[in-house]
């Protein structure tokens, strides 16, 4: 197994909600979602297009 750097270990340790700030952005597909909650939907969102 590849050792992987902390930064992302802990990405996949933890809920990915937890590692954005109340004032992040993220910006997919032309869209801007912002904060949490927002950011929190579009998760969801992208998580139900694909299997």
């Amino acid at each position: 197994m590849t050792n992987l750097p902390s930064t992302v270990t802990a990405y996949l340790d933890q809920p990915a909600i937890d590692q954005f700030t109340a004032d992040a952005s993220v910006t997919d597909e032309g869209r801007t979602h912002h904060g949490p909650a927002e950011i929190q939907a579009w998760l969801d969102r992208s998580a139900s297009e694909w299997t």
